[in-house]
């Protein structure tokens, strides 16, 4: 059996050592290019039922990026779609030039349901306090996917934290990545219900929001019934 030739032998040493630094530049590169550009990157999502997994078409879906300067927050993207009959959305990339005193703060995506009055529908701060408010006289009105109610939830990518919200059941951290899994509570008849979700920390989720006064609220709008909770 012939023996490896030494030259041969060296060459991938010198490889191995030119890929390590090809590497170490580019994590270099990255952390440099953090502090002079924010980056959204290309994203694209399904929106689905948390209790039965199917897609929930027609939800309101806000993509929202922001910077910090001087301790001000300044919105630099702001774009509202839709997801499709397949509960699916998209949004393209972008990048943005940071100023000497400004930084990236992160993006966001919030998804509502159209139907129901809700805070703004875009930006990261939501919480559970505050998800349903009505208009007087503002009646319920049967979306594509029939009565079904959705409670709100905002999934948040920040390198700073502009507030100590904390993760909760409206509001989710989102790592950098290129596709999402929208999964909305459903508004159920009783919240007991919720223990048929198979995500623990989902069908907790589902039980705080299903308890909630507004939950009962939204209830009778829409049955013209109160239920239990």
């Amino acid at each position: 059996m012939a023996a490896s030739s030494p030259y041969r032998s060296h060459r991938w040493k010198y490889v191995g050592l030119a890929l390590l630094i090809l590497i170490i530049v580019l994590l270099c590169g990255s952390v440099l290019a953090s502090f002079f550009f924010g980056i959204v990157p290309p994203i694209s999502g399904k929106v689905v039922d948390a209790a039965t997994g199917k897609p929930v078409p027609a939800m309101n879906v806000c993509l929202e990026a922001r910077v910090r300067d001087f301790g001000k927050y300044r919105i630099v993207r702001e774009e509202i779609s839709k997801s499709d009959p397949s509960g699916k959305f998209s949004f393209a990339g972008s990048t943005y030039r940071l100023d000497l005193f400004e930084h990236w703060v992160g993006y966001s995506i919030r998804v509502t349901d159209p139907r129901l009055d809700f805070p703004p529908p875009c930006g990261a701060e939501l919480v559970p306090g505050a998800i349903i408010v009505f208009r007087e006289g503002q009646g319920w009105k049967t979306g594509e996917d029939g009565g079904q109610a959705y409670f709100p939830v905002a999934f948040v990518h920040e390198t700073i934290k502009p507030n100590q919200l904390p993760v909760s059941s409206v509001r989710r951290e989102m790592s950098f990545s290129f596709s999402v899994r929208v999964e909305m509570i459903p508004l159920l008849a009783d919240a007991n219900q919720c223990q048929s979700i198979q995500d623990s920390s989902l069908a907790e989720y589902c039980t705080v929001l299903n308890k909630t006064a507004a939950a009962g609220t939204l209830r009778q709008r829409i049955s013209g019934t109160p239920q239990n909770r």
